[in-house]
């Protein structure tokens, strides 16, 4: 497979956009890139992503299984299929996601600025994307993984799970639930995420 990160698939997408003959918005061109390379890095990753969290989340005598045993145990109990499961939902959320974080830095990099260096504006623009997008990555990952720690045929699709989540903890629960967690971790990755973006 291609091992091209889900960073230089973007930039190739937003510079191949932006050399059709059609006049693209900047703006358009990296909302669009964003979208569609978010989603191709979900579909590259996914495999691993489901051997984590099926690792994390095994019991009895399936606990403490080394990954090797693990992508096996999968592979016989539910065939190539069962690597992906949940990965549809996923794909159009992290397009969802990678357009919202693209939206957002471009907006606070447009406002009328001077209160800080161009470097610090740039992190504080990336960080606030981050922050933004956790409101999304909370539900979307949330019915990832329960999807994924459960397998095939437990849920019949997203909604499904998403339902099973709200009779269980609510609305706010689904959306909620890890939310601070998530803040944390994404606020700071996106610091990073389009620093390196601005400057490659």
């Amino acid at each position: 497979g291609d091992s091209r990160s889900p960073l230089v698939w973007e930039q190739q997408l937003e510079t191949l956009l932006g050399s059709l003959p059609m006049e693209l918005p900047l703006w358009v061109a990296a909302l669009i890139a964003g979208s569609l390379g978010g989603a191709v890095g979900v579909f590259v990753s996914f495999p691993l992503d489901t051997l984590k969290t099926k690792a994390q989340t095994a019991e009895g005598e399936h606990r403490g299984l080394g990954a090797w045993a693990t992508a096996r145990r999968i592979f016989a109990q539910e065939g190539v299929s069962g690597f992906y499961v949940g990965v549809q939902g996923m794909m159009l959320g992290q397009a969802f996601i990678k357009a919202s974080a693209f939206s957002v830095n471009d907006l606070v990099l447009s406002w009328d600025q001077g209160f800080a260096p161009p470097f610090v504006q740039l992190v504080v623009a990336a960080v606030l994307a981050g922050l933004v997008t956790s409101f999304l990555v909370c539900p979307i990952e949330r019915v990832k993984v329960m999807r994924q720690a459960a397998g095939r045929g437990v849920y019949s699709n997203d909604l499904a799970c998403a339902k099973a989540v709200v009779a269980t903890d609510g609305v706010l629960g689904l959306f909620l639930r890890g939310l601070g967690a998530t803040m944390i971790r994404e606020g700071p990755s996106y610091g990073v995420y389009f620093v390196c973006y601005a400057n490659l």
